[in-house]
């Protein structure tokens, strides 16, 4: 890019490393509404961009400056500083981008620049790559006068000198991902690589307190608590009898720095007495004292102890408040705040508060509290750290405290936001269950509201419209919950006892629900209520006598549920050819008579497995026993429900060939009786069909050769040897039947 011959008011210098292309890009174009809206120049600082980046800087930067890394963050921000002409300087990295630089603009094109010596804008360190968990707001100074003897000092951490005139707060700020690791061997090799750089800096400075304060946040981050807390330690002990704005002001650090160690490793009645000695501090800021108390917070949370939660929670809020409302708000921030403690007041740590000071008051019966830090949560906020308890307060001060109009307002415009949704109406659900009396002062709130059907709030406002006895509204209910839920059997008993006690017509309503959902409906509460048969039983009765083809399917599925879930296959078994013969009529009105033969791959497995097995077990069929177990073994896994009770008929089937060959091992001559009548029964339909009086003599001489054998193997036997020839069989095979051979 073309650099302006006219002195730039601002020279941005960028630091290159080239790792992340898009990111890279990003900063670059985020940069060039500024160019665009100011004489200005950028100075890209190339520390190792590769063949796919180095172009990209070409086409953005004035200058680019080929530095070799050292493992010294000064000198290569000092190698871009010495390049640049500007009035003013900032610099950027190249994995940080702005959102909007608008303010940061105005600041310059209004001359205000004129009156600050330093500025600062946030930077916005991200929790995930997505999003999705949050974000913590960092304030940085990255602009200053350009002066001659201006310049970075410190090989990690570095930082700007001499830090002359006042500090703007710019309200521009950056996207950062830096801190976002994929995973924790990445992020303590980077803080690997910064604590001995931050060791070496103590070891050459050692009356410089801001290396201690850097290490502080380092070891926070590599999870060293060990070291920070012996940090800690040593340097209040050091500093312990100074007493000057600056060590004042960075003491805070090492207090922080002792809680954050104690908080951490889980040692919070430490943090509690380590709270209570350093609060009484008389050399501490005010911003010192915020963030003794917000961490006070957090260990009093742990401890279950409200009423501290409450105390000093709303001590950090009178210290915020009381500043927020001073014109010179940021330049006292910036006086007083440390390092480690200038994102104390950022949007995070004050919906931390906010939250936890919410269900402190909510139990500990502080309800004007409750109203007065409502607005005050971020509703839009997804991260559950800082949802959670801000909804259990919440629903802690609907259940606990007399009924408030605005707590329906409240509730109004929390279910706006779905994942709020989840924690309020699941708290609701665990107080029903425990609590029935606050969950009565629940339904007064929730029974109000107007937003959001889910189907737990659309319950509670039918318990609403059940105690103000309002008929429409309990109508609406159960139009929408029919119309919302799939498994309405497995609504809540208290559902079904409304509409009895209201005399709601139900059973309408349920033929207004489409056959497909209802199917649904009805197979999701039989798989979920597979041995309930009592309670099956009683959601029948709601449509007894009443043969609507829904009513229907639930009977039908009823039955089958109990068959295949019976514990008693015996029990179960007499009732399986009573289902088949019901469901082939069932769907018989559903289907084409055509489809229930061949293959049947068209109607439901359950009715193919009814077609196959009542024709397995015919008795109109003339089959041996082992023939009518191989068609039973056919219908296996056909519909595999039913595939424990169907071996019960396998077994029965299997038991009565077991009896047949023992009765033909003791009379041979019974096989042959057996291979007669199936020959006869053969000739018996073809002389039927033809007529032939030859084959009707036949048919007779062979008929006295079978009564002839029977009369041999069991002396004389009854038979109507003058009965045509269909009965002629019947007497045979019920005199077989009475003796036990059939």
């Amino acid at each position: 890019m073309k650099k302006e011959n006219a002195q730039p008011i601002l020279s941005i210098s960028l630091l290159c490393s080239g790792r992340n292309k898009e990111e890279m890009t990003n900063c670059l174009e985020s940069l060039m509404t500024i160019r665009k809206s100011l004489p200005s120049e950028i100075i890209a600082v190339d520390t190792g961009c590769d063949e796919n980046t180095k172009p990209i800087l070409k086409e953005y930067a004035d200058q680019i400056v080929e530095f070799t890394w050292c493992n010294d963050f000064a000198k290569a921000r000092n190698a871009g500083l010495e390049k640049c002409s500007g009035k003013w300087f900032m610099f950027i990295d190249d994995d940080e981008w702005f959102e909007n630089t608008d303010d940061l603009v105005a600041f310059f094109k209004s001359c205000e620049y004129e009156s600050y010596g330093h500025a600062e804008y946030r930077v916005r360190n991200y929790n995930d790559r997505k999003m999705l968990t949050g974000y913590q707001d960092f304030w940085a100074l990255r602009l200053i006068r350009l002066d001659k003897d201006t310049c970075f000092h410190g090989k990690i951490h570095e930082f700007l000198m001499p830090q002359k005139g006042k500090c703007k707060r710019i309200q521009s700020y950056v996207h950062h991902f830096g801190y976002v690791y994929e995973t924790k061997k990445e992020r303590y090799e980077k803080e690997r690589r910064n604590i001995p750089l931050l060791l070496e800096m103590v070891k050459e400075e050692p009356g410089e307190l801001r290396w201690r304060s850097q290490l502080v946040q380092d070891f926070s981050i590599a999870d060293d608590y060990g070291r920070l807390s012996d940090l800690c330690d040593s340097t209040l002990k050091a500093i312990d009898k100074y007493d000057s704005p600056e060590i004042n002001r960075l003491r805070t650090d090492f207090y922080i720095g002792k809680l954050i160690a104690d908080t951490s490793t889980y040692q919070y009645d430490k943090a509690i007495e380590d709270f209570n000695s350093y609060k009484n501090d008389k050399r501490n800021t005010r911003i010192c004292v915020a963030a003794l108390y917000y961490y006070a917070v957090m260990a009093y949370w742990e401890k279950k102890d409200y009423d501290h939660v409450f105390q000093c929670a709303l001590k950090y809020f009178e210290i915020y408040d009381g500043l927020r409302e001073k014109k010179n708000y940021d330049e006292i921030f910036i006086q007083e705040s440390s390092f480690i403690i200038r994102d104390i007041f950022s949007r995070y740590f004050l919906l931390y508060c906010t939250g936890r000071v919410v269900y402190a008051a909510a139990v500990t019966d502080h309800v004007d509290t409750v109203h007065k830090f409502f607005d005050r949560f971020d509703l839009n906020e997804a991260n559950a750290v800082l949802i959670n308890p801000f909804c259990d307060g919440m629903t802690e001060a609907f259940a606990n405290f007399d009924f408030d109009k605005r707590f329906v307002a409240y509730a109004d415009q929390m279910l706006l936001h779905g994942d709020m949704v989840k924690i309020l109406l699941s708290n609701a659900r665990d107080i029903d269950v425990k609590e029935h009396e606050r969950f009565d002062a629940l339904v007064k709130v929730y029974g109000q509201t107007t937003v959001c059907d889910h189907y737990i709030l659309l319950y509670i406002r039918l318990m609403y419209a059940d105690s103000v006895h309002d008929i429409d509204m309990m109508y609406e209910m159960y139009k929408k919950l029919f119309t919302y839920v799939v498994d309405i059997f497995d609504l809540d008993s208290d559902i079904w006892k409304v509409a009895d006690k209201n005399d709601i017509d139900l059973k309408t309503m349920f033929k207004g629900i489409p056959y497909e959902q209802w199917v649904s409906g009805v197979d999701a509460y039989m798989n979920s209520h597979k041995n309930s048969f009592a309670d099956m039983k009683r959601k029948e009765n709601l449509f007894k006598g009443d043969d609507d083809v829904r009513f229907r399917y639930f009977r039908l599925k009823s039955i089958e549920t109990q068959i295949s879930n019976d514990s008693h296959l015996d029990k179960a078994a007499p009732k399986l050819p009573i289902y088949c013969s019901d469901c082939i009529s069932f769907y018989s009105g559903i289907y084409r008579p055509e489809l229930f033969s061949g293959m049947m791959t068209v109607i439901p497995p359950q009715c193919r497995f009814a077609v196959r097995f009542l024709d397995a077990i015919d008795t109109k069929k003339d089959i041996k026993s082992s023939d009518r177990i191989k068609e039973l073994e056919e219908c296996v896994d056909i519909y595999a429900p039913f595939n424990l009770v169907l071996g019960e008929y396998i077994k029965e089937y299997g038991e009565e060939e077991k009896k047949k060959l023992l009765l033909v091992q003791k009379h041979p001559e019974l096989e042959k009786v057996y291979q007669m009548l199936a020959l006869l029964r053969q000739a018996m339909e073809l002389q039927e069909k033809t007529g032939s009086e030859e084959l009707q003599e036949g048919i007779m001489h062979q008929r006295q050769l079978v009564e002839n054998l029977l009369n041999n193997m069991f002396g004389e036997v009854s038979i109507y040897s003058d009965a045509d020839n269909g009965d002629w069989i019947l007497s045979v095979e019920k005199f077989l039947r009475k003796a036990g051979y059939i």
